[in-house]
């Protein structure tokens, strides 16, 4: 029964990670951030029952899901330390997944200026990205490897990088994607 409970507990607040991922960048961010401030414990222990359960899946979707929660500022080294154990299985997540996951753990090293775990973790989104044709992917790791080489100094490369993602963006039309890369140009 308790396991029963338990999956469906991981279930729901997987799906609402998934919904939450891609509505915290949109019109109704205030609700969405409300909403994960009211839920976050209850997404910690779906995140902390899936991991120990080997549902590396679940726990990475979730853990995908609160990727702008976690660029506003809270919670930031749980998170990292949350990405940083679902990582260490490289081939325990579909590739997409991956590459998400890599976006929003350089995306927290840079905000917390580790250049060089900015800078690897980027790298490796970039080039998983590049091998599986995710656009979007590839254009994330490029603008959190200019975030890395900005956090270094070294501003020629910075910029590279971020006009390489804005290029990307606005190829695809991705107005939030444009938006972050124009803010780190």
């Amino acid at each position: 029964f308790v396991a029963d409970v338990r999956a469906r507990h991981t279930a729901y607040f997987t799906e609402l990670a998934k919904q939450a991922d891609y509505a915290m960048a949109g019109p109704a961010q205030a609700r969405w951030h409300g909403l994960i401030i009211r839920e976050y414990q209850n997404m910690r222990v779906a995140v902390e029952w899936a991991m120990a359960r080997g549902d590396l899946l679940a726990a990475a979707q979730i853990a995908v899901g609160l990727g702008l929660h976690w660029r506003g500022g809270r919670m930031l080294s749980e998170g990292r330390e949350w990405q940083k154990r679902l990582l260490a299985a490289p081939d325990a997540l579909p590739d997409r997944v991956r590459v998400r996951l890599l976006d929003q753990a350089a995306y927290l090293a840079s905000e917390c200026g580790d250049a060089a775990a900015a800078r690897s973790l980027a790298q490796e989104g970039l080039e998983l990205a590049r091998r599986i044709g995710d656009h979007r992917g590839v254009a994330a790791s490029l603008v959190w490897l200019g975030a890395a080489a900005d956090i270094s100094g070294d501003f020629e490369t910075a910029h590279g990088y971020l006009a390489e993602a804005l290029e990307i963006q606005l190829v695809r039309g991705d107005a939030y994607g444009v938006a972050v890369a124009r803010g780190n140009l």
